[in-house]
């Protein structure tokens, strides 16, 4: 940038004139105070001097706080012919910045409408492949998350829609197949995310299911206790009959095992 203004038409002139700022006894002071400091070595706090000791630490701050006084009054003088420049320049800087900000305002409206422009091209991009496949009808500008800035170039942003749009297709592909597509398409539809929506759609599956689980276990539940029913009334109306049979030793034990297995009354003639 040309500082041409400011070493030519508007050249700025500070003059600093000599000047000096002097602790003038500083020498002597500092001995005075070395010197009134002594009296305060080697003190220790006792219980009958405390009072005292409090008395001295007060007086030595006083002192202190005299001192610092003086500071802050010759730093105060020394800078006030700066506090007035500082002000001035300030006036100056303000003059500029309020032209500068005026310009700035100008750029960024410029910039806005061209990004706007680009925004609007590559809306007009992505209806293209909405207009050419039905089945994407449901999918808006926004879904894409393009982040669009003029330093981006177009082809870099059509390419971000191509992937886009491709991912989409492929994942409609594979909800096709599926066996429950119906439902999986509307979920999908909502979170433009597959596998988010299978997992959506299995949860669902799996609660509606548990009812039919239950009424299963139920319905086993049921049929034994009605079989131990039925057991229980062929018990309770059991009748007596004789029963030759004709087998080995061992064939006997098994059916004497199984009629104690079912208990069946019976005895040996």
């Amino acid at each position: 940038m040309s500082t041409d203004i400011i070493t030519s038409e508007m050249n700025v002139r500070i003059v600093q004139k000599e000047g000096s700022i002097q602790f003038q006894n500083y020498e002597q002071l500092k001995a005075s105070v070395n010197n009134f400091l002594k009296k305060y070595a080697g003190l220790k706090l006792t219980e009958d001097n405390k009072q005292e000791i409090k008395k001295k630490r007060a007086e030595l701050n006083s002192i202190a706080k005299l001192l610092s006084a003086e500071r802050i009054a010759a730093k105060e003088r020394f800078l006030k012919p700066f506090e007035l420049i500082e002000t001035q320049i300030k006036e100056l800087t303000t003059l500029i910045y309020d032209v500068s900000a005026k310009l700035d305002a100008q750029v960024k409206a410029q910039e806005t409408a061209e990004k706007q422009e680009k925004e609007n091209a590559l809306k007009k991009y992505f209806e293209t492949y909405l207009d050419a496949i039905p089945t994407l009808a449901f999918l808006k500008f926004e879904d894409i998350g393009l982040r669009i800035t003029l330093s981006t170039s177009m082809s870099k942003l059509e390419k971000q829609i191509d992937d886009y749009i491709a991912n989409v297709v492929s994942d409609l592909e594979e909800i096709e197949l599926s066996e429950n597509k119906t439902r999986l398409l509307a979920k999908y539809e909502l979170t433009k995310n597959l596998e988010q929506s299978k997992q959506s759609l299995q949860a669902e599956l799996e609660k509606e299911n548990k009812p039919k689980q239950q009424d299963a276990v139920f319905d086993k539940l049921v049929s034994k206790r009605e079989t131990a029913q039925t057991v229980e009334n062929e018990t309770l109306s059991k009748s007596t009959i004789t029963l030759k049979v004709r087998c080995t030793k061992n064939e006997l034990l098994v059916l004497e095992e199984f009629m104690q297995l079912h208990k069946i009354d019976y005895s040996k003639a």
